[in-house]
């Protein structure tokens, strides 16, 4: 089970790792609308409105989508050593 457990996360890791370019991109998205000195009032509608769908794409692209590559990843290897 602790195999299983360590071989996830690796497996994590390298796809997280392969999603970088795209996490990075919105962390820069991200800092440029905080850092929009805007006094008409569109700054608090953007934060209200673009930030949270910010960061559930970072969270989509650090857990949500590596995960199932590295389950499937690692499922397949436990059979193969089975057999």
């Amino acid at each position: 089970m602790e195999f299983l457990i360590i071989a996830i996360i690796i497996v994590w890791l390298i796809a997280l790792c392969s999603q970088w370019s795209h996490i990075k991109k919105l962390f820069k998205l991200f800092f440029k609308v905080l850092s929009n000195d805007d006094s008409k009032g569109e700054k608090k509608l953007m934060i209200f409105c673009i930030v949270p769908m910010m960061l559930f794409f970072i969270i989509y692209y650090i857990f949500i989508r590596p995960i199932p590559a590295a389950i499937i990843a690692v499922i397949g290897k436990c059979r193969l050593t089975e057999s």
